[in-house]
């Protein structure tokens, strides 16, 4: 069974994420372990979802103000596992060999602590994905006289926390103060990158998005900007298209086969590159007509990781074999009524304008509202305005039906760099999406009746 770990985790009004974190932490390979929520008051559905899970939940509902430290010294107090791992309600562990990787090194001599890796998510703001890769580093590290520390996902022994247990007055920082402590008598702390979790807000839950970008940009000018050749022919470029799980077909027809004829007719497009986690789907797609298949790990398949993820898999796969190329097109299989010249336009629209990326879009002037927790917020308020009149109108992402990308920005995970442009679709039937077996039954038979 191994070492007893004692897991806390802390939550306020998390329900976005505890059901992930809790269902990725269950999923370790590390079995001999428990888990204690220690929750502050959540008002949201946290608990509820939580409940679902085989935990023991504890409230921390202070008089007098939050302290990060005190709700920690709760969670523990509450165990009785050897090895004391902590981890934020809004961090997911990215694979199943996080908490073991974390706790290896954790009884070694003189060792106080353990923290981990985070990373973004791929639609964390730029702030926060530059504060993540500047202080969570590739290389492990022993630290003999930096403090840093940090509770969103450690460990430390028992042993260790009744000798120097979480300072219950702080507001914040509680674990740099531990460091601190800890280092001034004489123990080391480890940073040990591959136990790495997801943190979507980062460690300093965002602030000026403007100089984000460019300080990404600056980030990124560490190789310098890949100009694309002015020359078409010269141009390396390759059509990526992710799929999880079964294609969606009916009977032998598959809607995948629509989106490989249309790449086919652009002659600018050298690979047509399937990204999936099924070997079926793998299988389907190669007597289709993709080039080159790569089959993605199975984290890449969860509800919480975005397509950036996998395309930044994808590029990271394909350029082992082809490390020059120029150009993702990037397009979902839904679309089966796309134009295949809105393809090669948008090829020649970002190296003509020299985008960073370059997104399709549908216009629209009808009606629309944001609904967020506040209620509705309108958008466009003219609701029964004759459309030519209004004054206001929306570009609708098509993300599916192409996208470009400039491969530096993905392998940065900025995906879609500072320079975005936007294409206009003119044909709304063509932004039409298939997403399941009815609507793939309604589209053959609407092509039957033709």
């Amino acid at each position: 069974m191994g070492t007893k770990v004692s897991i806390i985790v802390r939550t306020k009004n998390e329900e976005r994420w505890i059901g992930q974190c809790l269902s990725a932490i269950a999923q370790q390979s590390h079995k001999n372990k428990e888990v204690i929520l220690v929750d502050n008051d959540s008002t949201d559905k946290t608990i509820q979802i939580a409940s679902n899970f085989d935990i023991t939940i504890v409230n921390y509902s202070p008089e007098s103000g939050f302290k990060p430290g005190r709700s920690i010294n709760i969670g523990i107090e509450a165990s009785d596992g050897d090895v004391i791992v902590i981890i934020s309600g809004h961090c997911i562990p990215t694979n199943d060999k996080w908490l073991e990787t974390l706790i290896k090194n954790v009884e070694s001599d003189n060792i106080a602590g353990v923290y981990g890796r985070q990373e973004p998510l791929s639609f964390t703001s730029s702030l926060d994905k530059r504060d993540l890769a500047i202080t969570f580093g590739l290389d492990k590290k022993i630290q003999l006289k930096d403090p840093f520390f940090h509770n969103a996902n450690s460990a430390l022994t028992r042993a260790i926390w009744e000798k120097f247990p979480f300072d219950e007055d702080c507001t914040n920082i509680e674990d740099r103060i531990w460091g601190k402590k800890v280092i001034s008598e004489g123990y080391k702390i480890i940073y040990e990158p591959e136990a790495s979790v997801f943190h979507h807000h980062g460690i300093h839950h965002g602030s000026n998005e403007n100089r984000a970008n460019n300080i990404v940009r600056i980030m990124d000018s560490i190789s310098d900007k890949n100009i694309i050749d002015k020359n078409r022919s010269k141009l390396n470029i390759a059509a990526f298209i992710p799929i999880r799980g079964d294609l969606i077909s009916l009977g032998d027809e598959y809607l995948l086969k629509n989106t490989i004829d249309q790449i086919k007719a652009v002659d600018l497009i050298q690979d047509i590159v399937v990204s999936t986690d099924s070997p079926k789907t793998a299988e389907i797609a190669r007597k289709l007509g993709a080039s080159k298949i790569f089959l993605r790990p199975t984290q890449l398949s969860k509800s919480y990781v975005g397509v950036a993820d996998v395309i930044k898999f994808t590029l990271d796969e394909y350029e082992k074999e082809n490390p020059n190329l120029d150009l993702i097109v990037f397009l979902e299989e839904t679309y089966p009524f796309r134009d295949k010249n809105d393809i090669r336009d948008m090829i020649e629209v970002i190296i003509d304008q020299g985008n960073d990326s370059l997104i399709a879009v549908k216009n629209e002037r009808k009606g629309a509202w944001v609904r967020d927790e506040g209620g509705l917020t309108p958008i466009i308020e003219q609701t029964f305005m004759p459309r030519e009149l209004k004054s206001k109108s929306i570009d609708i992402a098509q993300i599916g039906y192409c996208t470009l990308l400039t491969p530096q920005y993905v392998r940065f995970g900025d995906t879609l760099g500072p320079d975005t442009g936007l294409y206009k679709v003119n044909n709304s039937m063509n932004t039409t999406e298939i997403r399941n077996t009815d609507d793939m039954r309604a589209y053959s038979q609407l092509l039957n009746s033709i």
